[in-house]
């Protein structure tokens, strides 16, 4: 599994009185904190990254170059910018 659902608000998972105990709050893997699994565009954005880095890329100004040859586009019209991949990240980044 690739999401925690344990992020997702049900009655069942919302403990109580009966269920009170103190614990060390646990380290959550960075997959661990997303409520659903990533959309294609996350995925294939993943992808163009991990494959970016993986060419030791590692400049704003270069990924950002690498991500306008790559099939993988911003979500609004044209083409990738520091700015929008910046807002991209920070959308993505946020806590649930």
């Amino acid at each position: 599994m690739d999401w925690n659902p344990w992020l997702t608000k049900t009655h069942e998972n919302k403990g109580g009185a009966d269920y009170l105990e103190t614990y060390d709050p646990p380290t959550l893997l960075p997959w661990q904190t997303r409520s659903a699994p990533p959309t294609e565009y996350e995925q294939a954005l993943a992808d163009a990254l991990q494959e970016i880095f993986g060419e030791e890329v590692y400049d704003l100004p270069g990924i950002v170059r690498r991500l306008n040859e790559s099939c993988v586009k911003p979500p609004e019209e044209g083409g990738w910018t520091e700015p929008n991949f910046q807002s991209v990240m920070k959308r993505l980044g946020e806590w649930p």
